[in-house]
């Protein structure tokens, strides 16, 4: 009988996946997954600038912007998890320096 699942911090889940096979393909899926979206993000933020490259810059900062701001809000409300207490430490030390 396996154990139950440990995911209460990201660099748990691939000590959770079966070795071998199993594992090579759920990474290289994920990479599919990952340039997938990046590809279709990228014909969108294509289709609304018409190739203009200032409208292009802006459209990907704005995604870069919202990306950051929802990762600040989300570390905030969900303690405990690896990834998300060092974005909001980084965050807390800066506002320290400053």
């Amino acid at each position: 009988r396996r154990e139950p699942l440990r995911l209460a911090n990201p660099d748990d889940l691939p000590e959770q996946l079966p070795p071998g096979k199993v594992k090579l393909l759920a990474f290289v899926l994920v990479f599919f997954l990952w340039v997938g979206g990046w590809g279709a993000l990228d014909q969108v933020v294509e289709v609304l600038s018409h190739d203009n490259k200032l409208v292009s810059m802006l459209l990907y900062t704005l995604i870069a912007g919202c990306g950051g701001i929802g990762l600040k809000i989300i570390a905030r409300r969900y303690r405990g998890y690896a990834l998300l207490d060092e974005i909001r430490e980084m965050e807390e030390a800066t506002v320290q320096q400053h």
